[in-house]
């Protein structure tokens, strides 16, 4: 089996992973792989509108309501073992949140999504917005396959998407294995 080196240096040893979340800020490197994901999806409510002077069977429907977007979750993330320390200290900054106030940034971060050929180079690339992980459920610690690696699943909210220089539209790739 061939490493592939991928974006960043990041080698994925198992050679599977068709996209890469880069999370890292300006102190550390935090890069994980993986193969299929749900979400980030973006959505805004609707509201029945009825014009006056109808008879009733023709109804509007208008925008109402805030932009949302919903979380980011994969189920069988790939990182490097050297950068697990990263993630966990960031699941930490995210705990400790709650001391420290809602609207303290210091755990919110951009991330950049890459989808990426067989071959590990990047087709496309999303930014997510103020991202912080909601969830993080470790798998292995390096004790399975492969030592260089751990998995695990992770659930990351974010508070816009940037496509294109759009914010707010959806992926515009699929997450399809």
């Amino acid at each position: 089996m061939v490493d592939i080196q991928g974006i960043d240096g990041f080698v994925d040893p198992i050679n599977t992973a068709n996209y890469r979340l880069d999370c890292g800020d300006q102190n550390e490197s935090l890069v994980i792989g993986f193969t299929s994901f749900t979400g980030p999806e973006v959505s805004r409510d609707a509201l029945d509108y009825y014009p006056g002077g109808t008879t009733g069977y023709f109804v509007r429907k208008v925008p109402t309501g805030l932009v949302k977007v919903s979380a980011f979750t994969v189920k069988k993330a790939i990182v490097p073992i050297d950068q697990l320390d990263n993630l966990r200290k960031w699941w930490e900054q995210v705990c400790d949140a709650k001391a420290k106030g809602v609207q303290a940034r210091s755990f919110r971060r951009s991330c950049k999504m890459y989808a990426l050929d067989n071959q590990g180079v990047v087709q496309k690339t999303v930014t997510l917005v103020n991202c912080w992980p909601t969830r993080f459920k470790p798998l292995s610690d390096g004790e399975g396959v492969n030592p260089a690696i751990a998995e695990c699943e992770l659930e990351i909210v974010c508070e816009g998407l940037i496509t294109d220089g759009a914010l707010g539209l959806s992926l515009p790739f699929s997450s399809a294995v």
